[in-house]
């Protein structure tokens, strides 16, 4: 599994599988601009999180200084609202499920 399966998930509109998906992907690849991408729209479209999608987007834009991840993280932005556009979080932070042993 991963990133193609968590991005087929999403596509699907099957969020939660595909943020738990994702999650598994960032353990081992933090700083991988796409699957932040795509973690910043499960928020803001699966979700309505703007607050969790605004910090994903800004961690793009921390990775990339130019491209297409860069461009898409600055428009996805503009979407939500200036308060969570400026806002920075004390440290990042992977987005976790609760489970139940």
């Amino acid at each position: 599994m991963g990133y193609d399966a968590a991005e087929q998930a999403y596509g699907e509109h099957r969020f939660a599988e595909a943020q738990e998906l994702l999650n598994e992907h960032l353990a081992t690849e933090r700083d991988d601009p796409r699957a932040l991408l795509l973690q910043a729209y499960i928020h803001f479209y699966g979700f309505q999180d703007t607050a969790a999608a605004a910090n994903s987007y800004r961690q793009v834009l921390d990775l990339e200084s130019q491209g297409p991840y860069r461009d898409l993280a600055t428009e996805g932005l503009k979407h939500c609202p200036v308060s969570e556009r400026q806002a920075k979080p004390a440290e990042p932070t992977l987005e976790h499920t609760d489970t139940t042993e």
